[in-house]
């Protein structure tokens, strides 16, 4: 799955150290958007929550992970149309899990590859 993952970052990284450099920093700002999603969701501020989504997304297709791109795709839709709260808060909810799996991939990519970008 990492190698089907990182595909598209392989191409534009072959070098091995570089492309471990730049997921270890796509890891530590993939774990932050996260933390300002929660804080934007936690004050129901639906323009932060559709920026935050809408950069998540952007990194996500990065890595090959269409299917959280997609989940994104959804709530950044929600949030910008002001769609029920309980909807939003459902796709919150699905996007910080989807997104947290994807950034403890990356990490175990790093550590496995003896760089950690923190």
């Amino acid at each position: 799955m990492q190698g089907e993952r990182f595909s598209t970052m392989r191409r534009l990284f072959n070098d091995e150290k570089t492309l471990v450099r730049v997921l270890g920093a796509f890891g530590v700002a993939t774990r932050d958007d996260l933390r300002a999603l929660g804080e934007a969701h936690d004050r129901l501020d639906l323009r932060g929550i559709a920026e935050i989504a809408h950069k998540l997304k952007s990194a996500c297709a990065q890595v090959d992970d269409e299917a959280t791109a997609e989940c994104l795709d959804a709530l950044e839709d929600a949030a910008a149309m002001g769609t029920s709260p309980a909807l939003v808060t459902s796709l919150v909810d699905e996007a910080t899990v989807r997104v947290a799996e994807l950034a403890d991939a990356v990490d175990a990519y790093v550590a496995a590859h003896g760089t950690d970008a923190r």
